[in-house]
């Protein structure tokens, strides 16, 4: 018999798939199995895994806020405690969502690219994937609105493209 679930338990479970295995290696098969659950029911609560997965880093970004909301107004000990704890919280958080990233851009999608020739061959995906991500985070440190670092990651893959992977992404350059 299939059991009941909550949105939030199968949130929860696909959470710590992610975090686990990447996103890319995350399959609603394998979310189903977990859970004991059918595909249909998953389906029943999330129109697809796009939307599944969507929560999910949601999820990691309100739990993430409430921890740091945690050492910024209810941790005891001293202020500079206190500052040590939040800076070791946002730079574990940083890691982990740098980390799932950083190996879902290398090892799944930048090699992939390669392979299918949208990207030139002698690119070094890890250390393309590790000066991108450095990029982007620094970008967003420093203020910069999602629309600025979407153009500046269009731009940084348009300069290691194939003339046929240029094509596809000028059909999908960021508005400006």
């Amino acid at each position: 018999m299939k059991r009941r679930v909550t949105r939030e338990e199968i949130i929860r479970t696909t959470r710590d798939l992610i975090i686990r295995n990447g996103i890319r290696a995350v399959r609603v098969d394998e979310i189903a199995q977990k859970l004991e659950i059918s595909k249909r029911t998953l389906y029943e609560l999330f129109s697809d895994k796009d939307t599944l997965v969507e929560q999910c880093w949601d999820k990691i970004r309100e739990e993430q806020e409430k921890k740091i909301a945690g050492y910024l107004f209810y941790q005891p000990g001293s202020a500079l405690e206190q500052a040590r704890n939040l800076i070791q919280e946002y730079i574990a958080a940083v890691c982990m969502i740098s980390c799932i990233s950083l190996q879902e851009l290398q090892q799944k999608v930048l090699e992939h690219c390669v392979a299918d020739g949208s990207v030139l061959p002698d690119v070094d995906c890890q250390l393309f994937a590790k000066r991108l991500m450095n990029v982007l985070l620094g970008l967003y440190l420093e203020g910069g609105t999602r629309r600025e670092m979407d153009a500046f990651g269009w731009a940084l893959l348009r300069g290691i493209a194939t003339h046929r992977g240029i094509e596809w992404l000028d059909g999908k350059k960021p508005n400006s």
